[in-house]
């Protein structure tokens, strides 16, 4: 506890410090000189030539931020947890016969346009997003329809594209409704690639490449997303289940077009139907799982996810995991991960609802940030959009 009562205190102090840096600029090199000496950082920063007030704050975090002294070697993490399918969203949207019209942001998906629209709304800006489908069988149908389109093309990750059509794909992924590795018509074979996703299990994937690391992952795992994770995660059989959750990522390039609308930013539009996640349904097997698991660390990510909720399940949802967050040991650090939302109530009461108070970090980019502080009528909160590249994480 102390050494995450210390790190929380250098957290404000970088803070202070940086604001100090922005709001007098021009204070004399002595008086900060004074200043760092003061708090024992070691021998004061001295910049190479004129720094603008953003590189005084940058510098300020670089000197007052450090690694925590202690490792961690057990980790639990939950609760959100998925299978992602990749592929070229502008050719998906085109497999489902739409044309680029006004783009425009729906809070949640009920129709193909919605989804036209709220795609080529955030393409334009070359920003991310995660939106809830809300329909099950549309769902499915949007992407049984794009299988069928006979000139479909799939772009992959990493930018690389691969001619689907009359060709036998290299990578090869399955799909719940026939179980067999490609959707197949008589013109087109429409191949995916299926990833690990969901916060809570890409960070587990990530903390497993660590092999000095013991991982806990709580989350609604399917047989395929049980198949893609690392050995080293180890999951607890109350988080199993028979079948998938599987979430469309639609890729842009940057630079890429799609009638009016040009990417400045190579990105992703996210969209579900996930009823799992949205319920966050294993927060209980994720709570019971720590007394035997002893973890160091707890991050918690999935709470995006209940936008598709009704307020009611929302407000029950967020009391019950403030009191399971309250019964973590006090020397536990709980790190939670936000995503991309547009339910403002929901942000608020994530933000008052004392669930902020609970957890020692927050995980975020720019433009969660923004939304956070529109939310809560923080700072900056005037403005209607991040204009900057949304890609850089800060926590």
């Amino acid at each position: 506890m102390a050494l995450w009562r210390g790190s929380a205190c250098a957290g404000f102090l970088a803070l202070a410090v940086g604001c100090l840096f922005l709001l007098e600029p021009e204070l004399p090199g002595s008086a900060l000189r004074s200043l760092w000496s003061s708090l024992r950082l070691g021998p004061a920063p001295v910049p190479p030539g004129p720094v603008s007030p953003e590189g005084r704050l940058a510098a300020a975090w670089d000197a007052l931020i450090v690694q925590p002294a202690r490792r961690w070697r057990r980790v639990a993490v939950g609760v959100n947890a998925c299978v992602d399918v990749v592929l070229s969203g502008v050719k998906l949207l085109q497999a489902l016969g739409l044309s680029p019209g006004n783009g425009r942001d729906h809070a949640i998906l009920h129709s193909k346009n919605d989804l036209e629209e709220a795609f080529v709304h955030f393409m334009g800006k070359g920003a991310a997003a995660e939106r809830f489908f809300s329909d099950k069988e549309s769902f499915h149908d949007i992407v049984h329809a794009a299988s069928e389109f006979p000139d479909a093309q799939v772009c992959l990750l990493h930018q690389r594209c691969i001619d689907i059509v009359g060709k036998e794909a290299p990578f090869s992924s399955t799909w719940p409704q026939d179980g067999g590795d490609r959707w197949k018509s008589s013109s087109t074979v429409f191949s995916f690639l299926h990833y690990v996703g969901g916060n809570a299990a890409l960070i587990g994937q990530k903390f497993a490449a660590n092999s000095d690391l013991k991982v806990l992952l709580c989350g609604p795992v399917g047989p395929k997303l049980h198949e893609l994770l690392d050995d080293n995660v180890f999951v607890p059989p109350e988080s199993l289940q028979e079948v998938d959750e599987f979430h469309l990522i639609l890729e842009y390039q940057a630079g890429e077009e799609w009638g009016p609308y040009k990417a400045p930013h190579a990105n992703r539009f996210i969209f579900s139907h996930d009823l799992s996640n949205g319920a966050m349904s294993m927060l209980e097997v994720f709570v019971s799982s720590l007394e035997e698991f002893q973890p160091d660390l707890v991050v918690l990510s999935g709470l995006h996810m209940m936008e598709g909720q009704s307020k009611e399940l929302q407000r029950k949802r967020l009391l019950e995991l403030v009191t399971s967050i309250s019964d973590i040991p006090a020397g536990i650090p709980v790190h939670l991960e936000l995503a991309s939302m547009t339910d403002r109530e929901l942000m608020s009461s994530i933000v008052h609802q004392q669930v902020f108070p609970a957890v020692t970090s927050l995980g975020l980019n720019e433009q969660e940030l923004l939304f956070l502080s529109q939310s809560a009528s923080g700072p900056h909160s005037s403005l209607s959009s991040w204009d900057g590249v949304p890609d850089v994480g800060m926590g």
